[in-house]
């Protein structure tokens, strides 16, 4: 499925609901790594990947998979508006019947573009009797993406065309033996039903009854109409049991009498001319010749004399040749109404690997098959549903020299008394040069009349195109990836000019409040537990810090270890630095306590500190340039944190005097008293709380906040200590052992060495298995090889002493040879 398909689900999600849904359905569809816009529009993704998200809107929003699909449809045509291609949405058709017929082809202009594993639904769509239509639906993944299309007409139909349609399922494609899901489509206004097939602005009343458009005689050949109501004395009648949309019976009078004897013998099907009615005279029946002695009529004529009468019949008419017809319809075929081949072009049975003598007077469907749309036949009904349609075929012979060859075509119907001769104009389709190779064939084999090597050019160009657009896609993905990576340890000024090969000038900011804090009791924490847990403990809290420090616009400047600081006022002036800081500290201390510690599952304890002053600022270091504060006010506000208390936030004089010059009754400001400080003496110092009065941090305020952090900002738990296959086995722990110590040449090591090999291994032994001596030790004790290594590198000492013993040993024997 292209990624087109999953960004417009993202985006549907996002207009409707909110980001926090789009994360729970990406959580619930196993996508929760993928970032926000991640999805590439131009690359393929798995089918499971939609169906998983679909499953997950609809589990969330409570509506059925099928409603999700329509709400789906409806939104991908705003959607593809937005992307630019409101031009090709509004150029499909006039008619809504036109827009639907087109579909395929817009489809088939997608799939040559963009990449080849792309599976497209076909369309097509037929007049009711009522003057309502049907719209027929087939897919190769079946009709779970039929509401898809139910959805997309419906929206285009207001959108485009005013209409209020009501489209109801007929048939649905793998029940009851159908091929392909249907629906009626009729307007809820009945006086609106002739707007589906006519143009907004048609004269007025006109109805969609055939009967009242005029039926013009149009030659298959060179285009030319002629509209039978202006003729006098002509006569026009419609039969739905012809493949057109009707029949047309003249006068004698009208019309020259042309002689029945050129008539039977050159104007066959095959040479594809029109008679008019005669009383008495059948065109597809009477018409009959034999060839290569098979009786097919009533005349006996040779096929070369037959060729040539009708090249006489033709010219003297001022039509074409059948030799003309071949050369400019190098592809074509001429079936009859029993669908049997009565004339190809000249290249035709070149590339079929077969004469044209075996081809005459086959079976249409002996020869060629129809790949889309996938349930077609050669039937009249089929041929009228595909009037309007290019249509795929694929030629069946078993002596065709290219299997990959597939044929693309139109065909145009001419009308006749009882059954209708069609041309089929067919021409191969290739996607790009390479598949034209592929085929044994070059741009002169293609038709120099019409826009097939134009086509092959455009797709060519086209592809390269899209594969262009998306590399470039990625390459716009990774950048963006980088940059916001980058602006996240700097700040963006600091990044944008690192960026640009720019040198990053220091700051100096006058009015800033710096923020410090440390877990207590982390070092004996940690002690206690393994590093997976205090990964997933720093990275709980450092998560709800990071939140409120975006929310209180503060900045980030670094972590070390359990140690957090960040400030206000820097890298941009903030007059409210003070505020922001004292905020964003009583936040933090009511916050953290969603944070429990990993040895008695008690919340941890915070100390922090805040200090108000100047301080410097600047990219410090080239291969790994990190953004630093300096100054007197960073080493008083460290104080300030190490000597205050569980629970508190201590600040100092000059923040005090800020908050109570700025916020005047929002904090409630205590002194603590004098407070002696390393390398500051006695200092006085303060304890900050917040009033009722301070719409952020109020008892309400920070209820709010909980559900906020507990909801968006508290990270899940993602590091996990990977199990491992316990050792249980004494030779598996021997073999082990082994591979840790020095391997040993057995021929020149003295026997005092082997036995103090063995002797630490056998200590090794007894350490691992927590026992005295390694008889005693029993088969049934596991340990993780996690622990084996960590016990085993206990003895390091040991191993070099015993590695240093070897080498003496060694040199010493080689003295002694």
């Amino acid at each position: 499925m292209l990624g087109w398909i999953n960004d417009c689900m993202e985006k549907l999600v996002l207009h409707k609901f909110d980001l926090a849904t789009w994360h729970a359905m990406k959580e619930k569809a196993g996508l929760s790594d993928l970032k926000d816009g991640g999805f590439l529009k131009l690359e393929s993704y798995p089918l499971n990947t939609t169906t998983d998200l679909v499953q997950a809107a609809s589990d969330l929003s409570g509506l059925t998979i099928p409603q999700v699909y329509e709400a789906f449809g409806e939104f991908f045509v705003p959607y593809i508006i937005d992307e630019g291609y409101h031009n090709l949405l509004c150029c499909q058709g006039s008619t809504l019947r036109d827009w639907m017929s087109n579909i395929n082809a817009i489809h088939q202009h997608l799939q040559n573009t963009f990449p080849k594993s792309m599976t497209m639904p076909e369309f097509w769509c037929e007049n009711n009797s009522d003057g309502s239509l049907r719209l027929f639906y087939y897919s190769a993944r079946g009709s779970f993406l039929a509401p898809f299309a139910v959805g997309l007409v419906r929206e285009v139909a207001r959108f485009q065309f005013d209409l209020d349609i009501i489209m109801t399922q007929v048939t649905t494609q793998g029940v009851d033996g159908s091929r392909f899901t249907s629906w009626n489509v009729e307007t809820s206004d009945p006086e609106d039903m002739h707007k589906l097939t006519t143009k907004v602005g048609g004269r007025e009343g006109l109805k969609n009854d055939p009967a009242n458009f005029p039926i013009p005689l149009k030659c298959p050949i060179t285009g030319m109409e002629i509209n039978l109501d202006d003729v006098p004395g002509m006569v026009v009648s419609t039969s739905r049991g012809s493949l057109c949309s009707g029949t047309t019976q003249t006068s004698e009078e009208n019309f020259p009498t042309w002689s029945k004897k050129v008539s039977q013998e050159a104007d066959r099907p095959g040479n594809c001319t029109y008679h008019p009615q005669q009383e008495g005279y059948d065109q597809l029946s009477s018409c009959r010749t034999t060839i290569s002695g098979k009786v097919w009529g009533d005349c006996h004529l040779d096929y070369g004399r037959s060729m040539t009468i009708a090249h006489q019949s033709y010219v003297e008419r001022g039509g074409l040749s059948a030799s003309d017809v071949k050369t400019i319809f190098p592809y074509h075929v001429l079936i009859d109404s029993n669908f049997c081949i009565q004339q190809v072009g000249k290249e035709l049975p070149k590339v079929l690997g077969a004469s044209e003598i075996n081809l005459f007077n086959n079976e249409i469907d002996d020869i060629f098959e129809f790949v889309k749309p996938k349930p077609a036949k050669w039937t009249r009904s089929w041929l009228r549903k595909l009037q309007d349609q290019e249509f795929i075929l694929e030629c069946t012979l078993s002596s065709m020299p290219n299997d990959n060859m597939v044929f693309k075509g139109t065909w145009i119907p001419s009308a006749g008394p009882d059954g209708v001769d069609a041309l089929l104009v067919l021409c191969p389709d290739a996607k790009n040069l390479d598949e034209l190779r592929a085929m044994n064939l070059t741009l002169s084999d293609l038709p120099a009349h019409g826009a097939y090597r134009d086509a092959v050019f455009l797709r060519e160009h086209l592809s390269r195109q899209m594969n262009n657009a998306l590399q470039m896609e990625k390459l716009s993905k990774r950048l963006v990836t980088e940059k916001m990576l980058l602006e996240s340890l700097l700040p963006i000024h600091a990044a944008e000019g690192l960026r640009r090969g720019q040198e990053v000038k220091p700051m100096i900011h006058n009015s800033v409040t710096m923020f410090f804090s440390d877990i207590v009791g982390f070092t004996s924490i940690c002690k206690e537990i393994s590093p997976w847990q205090v990964i997933d403990m720093l990275n709980q809290l450092y998560g709800i810090m990071d939140f409120l420090a975006g929310k209180f616009k503060l900045f980030k400047v670094e972590t070390v270890g359990d140690a957090y600081v960040c400030a206000s006022g820097l890298p941009t002036s903030d007059e409210n630095h003070a505020i922001n800081v004292a905020n964003f500290a009583i936040a933090v201390q009511h916050c953290c306590r969603k944070v429990v510690s990993p040895i008695d599952k008690q919340p941890i304890h915070l100390r922090i500190g805040i200090h108000s002053g100047e301080a410097a600022s600047g990219i410090v270091g080239v291969t790994n340039p990190r953004y630093c504060v300096f100054g007197d006010t960073v080493n008083t506000t460290a104080r300030h944190e190490s000597t205050g208390e569980p629970g508190r936030v201590h600040c100092s004089r000059s923040t005090m005097m800020e908050l109570k010059s700025k916020a005047s009754g929002q904090f409630k400001i205590s002194a603590r008293g004098m407070v002696e400080m390393k390398g500051k003496g006695s200092v006085p110092t303060y304890w900050v709380d917040s009033t009722d009065e301070n719409k952020w941090t109020c008892t309400r305020a920070l209820l709010e906040l909980d559900e906020v952090i507990a909801k968006n900002a508290l990270p899940a738990r993602k590091w996990v200590q990977k199990k491992t296959q316990p050792y249980s086995n004494r030779r598996t722990m021997k073999t082990f052992l082994l591979n840790q110590f020095p391997r040993m040449n057995t021929k020149r090591d003295t026997p005092s060495l082997k036995n103090k090999t063995v002797e630490s291994l056998n200590k090794a032994m007894s350490i691992l298995n927590d026992s005295g001596q390694e008889e005693n030790v029993s088969p049934s004790v596991a340990l993780t090889r996690s622990e084996a290594i960590a016990l085993v590198a206990r003895s390091r000492k040991q191993r070099i002493e015993l590695a240093m013993q070897q080498t003496q040993a060694i040199l010493a024997a080689k003295v002694k040879i």
